[in-house]
């Protein structure tokens, strides 16, 4: 891990290849120091936030490995929902690090489940109408929880699967120049 940044009151991002040593003053070090960019702001809560989720699940769980002794993880991809009944196929990958093999481990279909994890309808924040087109410390704090929350929910919902595989990541497939026409 090379990760060097420092976030101050979600309003100051302190970022660079500056060490935060003794010896590091003595170098050709750079640090920036960026302020009231919320955007940047919150990419780093999620960066920082991810890193303590990334040690917690390897310092508590078993690695897996794939047949070929390589490190493996389990992806679960979340189809787009449509349909009367907002039905989405959920697919099941057992995909190895280093080799890239994939074995698909399986499937399986569910209703509203996008919706159930707070995945739509929920709001546009780059909209330029949405809050008036005003993105503040609030708006980013606002939209950061909202994620945080979305990603507890799908977390909660795999780690609570009965006898399945248990998921390490997983990916959504969306359309996002999608029409609303009338049928």
């Amino acid at each position: 891990m090379h990760n060097k940044f420092c976030i101050i009151d979600d309003e100051i991002v302190i970022t660079g290849s500056f060490n935060w040593s003794q010896s590091a003053k003595n170098s050709f070090e750079n640090i920036v120091v960026i302020k009231n960019e919320f955007k940047l702001v919150q990419s780093f809560l999620h960066e920082f936030y991810d890193l303590i989720s990334y040690y917690h699940t390897f310092s508590t769980n078993y690695i897996q490995k794939c047949h070929c002794r390589s490190h493996s993880y389990n992806l679960a991809i979340l189809g787009y929902e449509s349909g009367k009944y907002e039905e989405s196929n959920i697919e099941i990958w057992s995909v190895c690090v280093k080799n890239q093999h994939a074995n698909h481990l399986g499937e399986e279909y569910k209703q509203y489940l996008q919706t159930h994890l707070g995945m739509k309808d929920a709001p546009d924040w780059d909209d330029p109408y949405f809050n008036n087109g005003y993105y503040d410390k609030g708006s980013m704090i606002a939209e950061f929880q909202q994620e945080q929350n979305q990603m507890q929910a799908v977390q909660n919902y795999f780690n609570n699967r009965v006898g399945n595989s248990q998921i390490h990541a997983v990916g959504v497939i969306a359309i996002s120049n999608e029409m609303n026409l009338p049928i």
